[in-house]
């Protein structure tokens, strides 16, 4: 799907984290670019933190959550290290 671009996105989206760990919209921006990669556990995990911190998240980003959310995941225990 991002073929070529995996390793600069992860690379790009932990820097932001890092940078503002408490930030909702990075989190739900990080959480759409794992879920793009097919990492929908660690998508689940970020977005769900990205809720925690502001429920009231605009509405297209509360959607995309939802959609994320929705979908059957493998608990992030059992995901592999990343």
């Amino acid at each position: 799907m991002l073929q070529g671009h995996n390793s600069s996105l992860v690379f790009y989206g932990i820097e932001a984290l890092r940078r503002a760990p408490g930030d909702a919209t990075i989190m739900w921006r990080a959480g759409v670019i794992y879920e793009a990669l097919g990492r929908s556990p660690r998508a689940r995990l970020l977005v769900e933190r990205a809720l925690a911190a502001n429920p009231h998240l605009p509405h297209d980003m509360l959607e995309r959550a939802r959609q994320i959310l929705d979908r059957p995941s493998t608990p992030v225990s059992a995901m592999s290290t990343e």
